[in-house]
C-alpha cells in the first residue's frame, strides 16, 4: 500500500521535459492515483502573459499518455481549495520552482501535506 491515496500535480507542461516526467514518477511511487491538472490556454495567458507552444488539448493528450498519470484534468485557476474539494487529493505536488509562490505557501500553512 502506498503512502497517499490521491496525488495532485499542476503544471502547464509547455513544453513537457524530463523534470516533469521525474516528478510524475516520484509522485506515482507515493500515491495510489495521480491526477495531473494541465493549465488551459487561457490560464497560461493569464499567468505567464504569453501563449502556448502546444494547445491545451495537445498537452493534455501528451500528459495522459504518460504511464504514471491516472487522470488529466484542466487547471483553470489557482484555487487549490476548490481543486481539493473537487478531486479529494491527500497530497498536492509542486515543482521546486513553484514552492515560493504565495498559493503554495498558503496551502502549506493550512494543510498537513
Amino acid at each position: 500500500m502506498k503512502q497517499y491515496k490521491v496525488g495532485f500535480l499542476c503544471g502547464f507542461f509547455d513544453p513537457l521535459h524530463d523534470g516533469h516526467i521525474d516528478i510524475m514518477q516520484q509522485a506515482k511511487e507515493m500515491c495510489e492515483r495521480l491526477i495531473v491538472a494541465v493549465g488551459t490556454d487561457d490560464f497560461m495567458m493569464q499567468r505567464k502573459h504569453h501563449g502556448t507552444i502546444l494547445s491545451y488539448e495537445q498537452r493534455a493528450e501528451i500528459v495522459s499518455a504518460i504511464r504514471y498519470v491516472d487522470q488529466v484534468v484542466p487547471e483553470i485557476d489557482l484555487d487549490k481549495v476548490k481543486a481539493y474539494h473537487q478531486y479529494h487529493f491527500d497530497l498536492m505536488i509542486a515543482g521546486a520552482d513553484h514552492l515560493s509562490e504565495p498559493i503554495y505557501q498558503e496551502a502549506k500553512k493550512n494543510w498537513k501535506n
